[in-house]
């Protein structure tokens, strides 16, 4: 009609999805039901994430200083705050309940590393990508890490999409991957952008990294101004270096990585591995098991290389059906003994072999599926109590073998602030003297692990298996009898 405008758009959706494509595809969905068949249980690092978020969820804001943590001092708030956030807000969708929230995170996290990692290596490699997969799926060690509640994980997974992203030049996608990962963690990210500048140079096109990275970083100034400005507070823990090498992965991937150096090939996850280079120093055994990210990309390309040799394909074809055998059972593995969330050791003394995360789960014990193990759940009554009987605002003092933990533990099961604190990353000495001064003398509740000798004047108030209760003699009563 006259003076009508009309709009009109158009949208083509083409993706060819082949016969490898759907065994990928179906690997990570089994990944995903399985583990939420065996929900695995809350871990170390999972309890400072939840307390984090369980903060933000009750204040309905992100905090720039911990004062749940080391109470009733505190310590700046370091921490990224993206998947504490994100965390935050499945708690309220899910009517408060952050074990739900916790469980979904938990079971999707490895499934979406695992996923992201085959549709990046697809991008580069086409249908060899699957042998990258299961390569990847084979890692006992990534398989309990990405169960974690870990935001580095997270950004392995976009950096892998990130990596796609770059070499196809589309800007924004690369600029909001980037973004994300800054805002997820506090180092891992500089490692990704440290693997992109010589890719840049190599490609000759240095102006787009700039203008990626200058975006990206722009979007988390407010964060690093704050990180600046408590710099001091960080510092080096210098973690064991833990050695961690499965084998196959190593012998089938580290020859076509010097291979496409050598020939100006697919070289990103290659400088990606020298980018990772400095956990050495600091999280060895973080650096190893993160190494087998570019290491089962190079797994691919050989596999590819292989096929394209004529008489070599036999060869590539033996490998294949042996790598899918050990995917199912014990991969050889040189290093330390995996360590299950519940404490479990896989194996005693320095291992050889290792069972796959498909044999671990497949064979996980009925007993012990569920977010809280027996020692969890002991904090998690623990806890409980403290909800019906301390007020919001009272420190509660952690005395145990894993205070930093438990500590955590009871503000993410309570919400309540305690005297212990698990990022060590961030804290000062003085800081330390002055809660365990407010511990020794003027601490009111006190959770204490069986074997501990709790400071004088206290009388016990709840009394588990491991774990009892004490509050000081001379506390102040409310008039509805609480401590």
């Amino acid at each position: 009609m006259p003076g009508e405008i009309t709009f009109k758009f158009r949208v083509k959706v083409y993706v060819e999805v082949g016969f490898w494509d759907l065994i990928a595809v179906s690997l990570v969905l089994l990944f995903t039901l399985g583990l939420w068949v065996i929900g695995p249980p809350l871990a170390l690092d999972d309890f400072y994430h939840l307390s984090v978020a369980r903060v933000i969820y009750q204040f309905g804001f992100t905090p720039t200083w911990d004062w749940w943590e080391y109470a009733p001092f505190g310590r700046p708030h370091l921490y990224p705050p993206l998947l504490h956030v994100f965390l935050a807000f499945l708690t309220s969708i899910f009517h408060g309940d952050l074990f739900l929230a916790a469980r979904a995170v938990k079971v999707l996290c490895y499934p979406f590393l695992a996923f992201c990692f085959w549709l990046s290596a697809r991008g580069f490699i086409g249908k060899y990508a699957l042998c990258s997969l299961v390569v990847l799926l084979c890692s006992t060690s990534l398989f309990l890490m990405g169960c974690m509640i870990m935001p580095a994980t997270l950004v392995l997974a976009l950096t892998c999409l990130l990596f796609h992203a770059f070499r196809k030049r589309k800007l924004w996608l690369s600029t909001i991957l980037m973004a994300a990962c800054f805002w997820l963690h506090l180092a891992m990210p500089f490692l990704t952008v440290l693997a992109l500048l010589p890719q840049s140079i190599l490609e000759g096109d240095v102006k787009f990294y700039l203008k990626m990275t200058a975006t990206s970083l722009s979007t988390y100034v407010p964060w690093m101004i704050h990180v600046l400005n408590h710099f001091s507070w960080l510092h080096s823990t210098n973690m064991p270096l833990e050695l961690y090498v499965p084998v196959l992965a190593w012998a089938l991937g580290f020859p076509s990585l010097v291979k496409e150096f050598k020939c100006k090939g697919e070289t990103v996850y290659g400088f990606y591995l020298l980018a990772l280079t400095p956990l050495l120093a600091s999280y060895g055994h973080r650096f190893w098991v993160y190494a087998l990210i570019p290491i089962s990309f190079y797994v691919g390309v050989t596999f590819k290389w292989l096929n394209q040799m004529g008489r070599t394909r036999k060869i590539g074809v033996i490998l294949l059906v042996l790598l899918a055998a050990t995917s199912f059972t014990w991969t050889p593995t040189i290093g330390k003994p995996a360590t299950l969330p519940d404490g479990r050791v896989l194996n005693a003394g320095f291992s050889l072999f290792q069972p796959t995360p498909l044999m671990l789960i497949a064979t996980w014990p009925q007993e012990r599926r569920g977010l809280l193990t027996r020692d969890s759940m002991e904090m998690w009554m623990a806890s409980l109590w403290i909800v019906g009987n301390v007020p919001p605002w009272q420190p509660v003092c952690v005395l145990g073998w894993m205070s930093m933990v438990e500590g955590d533990m009871i503000t993410a099961f309570s919400g309540r602030p305690t005297t212990s604190g698990m990022w060590l990353e961030v804290m000062k000495p003085e800081l330390a003297l002055l809660v365990h001064g407010y511990v020794a003398d003027h601490g009111v509740v006190y959770v204490v692990n069986a074997g501990l000798k709790p400071p004088p004047g206290l009388k016990p108030a709840l009394k588990l298996n491991t774990v009892t209760i004490y509050v000081r003699e001379n506390a102040w009563q409310s008039q509805d009898g609480r401590v």
